[in-house]
């Protein structure tokens, strides 16, 4: 049994709280296709040399599952933990946002 699989559509990324002590949660606001398509668990990566944080988000459908069809939003909330203070890049699939990261956790 073969699952679709995609990237999803993204419509916003939003950071939760200051970005303070290096720590923060960002909320991530997906759309899927139709009611039978489930997020699965996203993928981090965080790039200390060009400050950046590479978020992948993808759908799963199982095969003749069959949903309604309206665009469903889904929420969903990472915590992520910056090395280093300064401007970072925050990229989750197809979307992009840059954010100020105020005392990092490293003296």
């Amino acid at each position: 049994m073969k699952f679709n699989k995609r990237l999803l559509n993204v419509v916003s990324i939003s950071v939760k709280n200051a970005v303070k002590g290096g720590k923060t949660d960002i909320e991530l606001t997906l759309e899927l296709p139709d009611t039978a398509w489930e997020v699965k668990k996203p993928k981090m990566l965080i790039d200390n040399d060009h400050r950046e944080v590479q978020i992948t988000v993808i759908g799963e459908k199982k095969p003749n599952s069959f949903g309604l069809q309206v665009i469903t939003k889904r929420t969903i909330v990472l915590s992520v933990s910056f090395p280093f203070s300064g401007r970072w890049l925050i990229r989750c699939n197809d979307l992009q946002k840059i954010i100020e990261v105020k005392d990092s956790g490293l003296p």
